[in-house]
């Protein structure tokens, strides 16, 4: 999104199909695809991290097979800070929350 130009920062959004993981090492991405789109975008729910900043993927498989069983979501979407690289100034989508059907306010135990 151009600097100045969306409608809202944050929202929530009901993927048709349901998203997958990739946990790289220093981040978590999911894949959101529709029939129009397929898309990467970063995960910032901090559930979904631990110590120093790091994924943790034990989280992150439990919330992933959950998804698989069939467990539908919803997204809280939202745009990050406009990119420092980019001349443009554009904004980029990010997902700061995962809420499964099934328990949509689930919290991780920091044992």
């Amino acid at each position: 999104v151009a600097k100045g130009t969306g409608t809202a920062s944050l929202g929530l959004f009901a993927p048709a199909s349901q998203p997958a993981f990739v946990i790289e090492p220093k981040r978590i991405r999911m894949r959101l695809t529709d029939t129009e789109l397929s898309l990467s975008v970063p995960v910032t729910d901090i559930r979904f991290y631990g110590e120093a900043d790091r994924p943790r993927p034990d989280v992150v498989g439990r919330v992933a097979e959950r998804l698989e069983a069939g467990a539908g979501c919803v997204l809280g979407v939202g745009l990050g800070r406009a990119f420092r690289e980019d001349p443009q100034k554009r904004h980029w989508l990010q997902v700061n929350g995962v809420h499964l059907e099934d328990d949509p306010l689930w919290t991780v135990s920091r044992r």
